[in-house]
């Protein structure tokens, strides 16, 4: 099993989604297409796999550092909350690349929601804490203005061109923007 999730990831980045064939990836796991058929019933099947195992390490990437920003002031706590974000993204960039770009949206391949979720509770939550500290208005919308902004900054940097600009520099570009807004 999880030699062919392994494998199936390795050739989705390779291949791309479309050019990806379960008779590829059951050669690179070294077994044969009817083990593959035993574990997955279809292609589509063992992607989704591949997909929720990647979205599991980011969740835990993210959220393994994420309690030590619930006390801490605005500032360190969302220059803390990016750097996990631009962290957890960069996990496996050429996966991310093929996930975002080729990968259908539909059926069994349809996004992850729960790191958005769990971002989402948690930012709430450190927002209605520091409520004194805060000019926004509204922590619902603030909420979902933050979670898809970095979101889609983070993924755009990590999918389209990873080099630039330093880690470092965007996780300090998004911190003042984010701050400006916020606080």
């Amino acid at each position: 099993f999880d030699a062919l999730v392994q494998a199936a990831a390795q050739v989705l980045v390779r291949d791309g989604y479309e050019n990806a064939s379960v008779n590829d990836i059951a050669d690179r796991a070294g077994c044969s297409i009817g083990s593959l058929y035993q574990y997955f019933p279809t292609k589509e099947a063992l992607i989704a796999e591949v997909l929720r195992l990647h979205a599991q390490r980011v969740i835990e990437a993210f959220m393994s550092k994420m309690i030590a920003f619930a006390h801490v002031p605005v500032r360190e706590a969302v220059r803390g909350v990016i750097g996990c974000t631009l962290d957890a993204y960069a996990l496996d960039p050429a996966l991310l690349k093929v996930i975002v770009e080729q990968v259908p949206r539909t059926g069994q391949l349809a996004r992850s929601t729960e790191l958005e979720q769990q971002v989402a509770m948690m930012l709430r939550g450190y927002l209605e804490f520091h409520r004194e500290e805060l000019v926004i208005a509204n922590i619902d919308l603030a909420v979902k203005i933050l979670v898809h902004g970095i979101d889609g900054v983070a993924t755009a940097m990590v999918v389209e061109d990873p080099k630039l600009p330093a880690r470092n520099e965007l996780a300090d570009e998004l911190t003042a923007m984010v701050v400006r807004y916020v606080a």
